[in-house]
């Protein structure tokens, strides 16, 4: 489903959540404030288009993706380009998956997440799109 590897020793989780979302997201490097890192693009959204899933699907892969990965959550997001108006929690795992839960409110959205999540505190401040990150504990 989602690969047979781990996320790498030492990898940070500000540039796992950059690699999920795309590469899109600059965050400083450990050179400085002045040096600034973008990681490459893993998912393509043009040829691989989001798979929007329901709860019961959700559960599912968010399990195998535990089984599998060190480090899974979910992103949330609102107002994206492919869910324009609405609230969209995506998959986090090893590497960018499609899976999307798609709702028109955040708690309706919350009620579709995965039980056993903790909200991460502390967003990054160059994605006004993300409303909120989860991951299992």
């Amino acid at each position: 489903m989602v690969g047979d590897q781990h996320v790498a020793p030492g990898t940070s989780l500000r540039h796992f959540i950059s690699r999920m979302l795309g590469g899109t997201t600059c965050f400083p490097s450990a050179a400085g404030p002045a040096s600034r890192h973008v990681a490459p693009p893993l998912i393509d959204p043009v040829r691989v288009p989001d798979r929007v899933i329901d709860v019961a699907m959700a559960l599912k892969l968010h399990a195998e993706a535990r089984r599998i990965w060190s480090i899974v959550g979910w992103c949330v997001t609102f107002d994206v380009r492919q869910q324009p108006g609405k609230y969209v929690a995506r998959l986090l795992a090893g590497e960018p998956v499609p899976y999307v839960l798609v709702a028109d409110t955040l708690d309706d959205l919350h009620a579709s997440l995965p039980p056993g999540l903790m909200l991460l505190p502390g967003l990054p401040p160059d994605q006004p799109e993300i409303v909120e990150l989860w991951f299992a504990r």
